[in-house]
């Protein structure tokens, strides 16, 4: 049975840090290959070791070319296909494999070959188309050319597949809106801010106060290290709120549960709420309704609506005593007529 145990990448299959797509040019340590960019061409990154384009819209795109090097002394056959970015956990990006049926970028890809051999110590040109389809949406796209050795030796019930990658990213403007959080790539966000995200409040009673949690997720490329702050209302009695908080940096594309500071705890109905001060961006909240009444006010209310239920019981047979009251006399005046 075929496993897939280990993934070694190149070229930024598994992408981390600051720069999401972009990473060093594979040394012969990583296995004497790799997939990298035409030094001629227009659409390279900052780092010049990946392709970036900046600006294309819906039905657009542009063509390039990809080299795939062999440093080894014996030739080399390997598959080369394009390939969509996975956002991986921790940050950074990961590669769908051959396989795998590409609906992002790698399906934006036309490659000029599909198999090719490469000589010792050589090179091999191939082509490179890329299309942006018209229902594209807004923000950075990341996909990838990988490459994969034919002929990989295994043995044992492990199988084990070495791919090198090159990350292709393009940002697209005047499509759809993007339905989520959109990632950014080469330090450059791709919105206003890094799309920093509140959910899953839960707060946990202490006595007379709360102890709330909260996921903070970033959908950036950027790694975020937001400045929080708790505060809870009650509309029988005043809040409190917390002194503000910074949380350890959160990865790109990653999230964390964070637990925050105790606040006092509302008296009757109140709010609880999480604000999240993102250097250079909106302040994302989120917040909870809460009910609470102690004890010994339960047990006084209690005590009051039986005390009411008593005096109105007691009103209620007063006055129909006296209606009863009021009829019989007429009643025997009638009999008498």
């Amino acid at each position: 049975m075929r496993r897939l145990a280990l993934l070694a990448v190149a070229s930024a299959l598994v992408v981390s840090g600051a720069p999401a797509v972009a990473a060093p040019t594979p040394t012969p340590a990583t296995g004497g290959v790799s997939v990298v960019p035409d030094a001629r061409s227009t659409h390279l990154n900052s780092q010049r070791n990946s392709l970036r384009v900046n600006g294309l819209r819906p039905t657009q795109g542009f063509t390039d070319a990809v080299f795939v090097l062999n440093t080894t002394s014996k030739p080399l056959r390997l598959a080369i296909y394009p390939a969509d970015g996975i956002p991986a956990r921790g940050g950074g990006y990961g590669y769908s494999d051959r396989s795998a049926t590409t609906t992002g970028v790698g399906s934006w890809l036309t490659l000029s070959t599909a198999q090719l051999t490469v000589p010792a110590n050589g090179r091999v040109k191939v082509g490179l188309t890329l299309r942006v389809p018209a229902i594209a949406t807004n923000g950075l796209n990341v996909g990838g050319v990988v490459a994969e050795p034919l002929d990989q030796a295994n043995s044992g019930p492990i199988q084990s597949v070495t791919r090198y990658a090159m990350p292709v990213a393009v940002t697209i403007v005047g499509g759809a809106a993007p339905r989520g959080p959109t990632p950014t790539a080469g330090g450059t966000p791709a919105g206003p801010a890094p799309p920093v995200r509140l959910d899953q409040l839960r707060a946990e009673p202490d006595g007379d106060r709360l102890c709330p949690t909260v996921r903070i997720a970033n959908g950036g490329g950027l790694p975020v290290q937001p400045k929080v702050q708790v505060q809870s209302d009650g509309t029988f009695s005043g809040g409190s709120r917390s002194r503000d908080v910074m949380v350890d940096a959160i990865p790109p594309i990653a999230s964390r549960v964070v637990r925050l500071p105790c606040v006092k705890r509302p008296l009757g109905p109140g709010t609880l709420r999480v604000t999240a001060d993102v250097p250079g961006g909106d302040a994302p909240v989120v917040s909870a309704h809460l009910l609470w009444l102690p004890l010994p006010v339960v047990l006084s209310l209690l005590f009051l609506l039986l005390l009411i239920g008593a005096l109105v019981t007691t009103f209620v047979r007063d006055w129909l005593r006296r209606r009863r009251a009021e009829k019989t006399p007429n009643a025997r005046l009638d009999d008498e007529k």
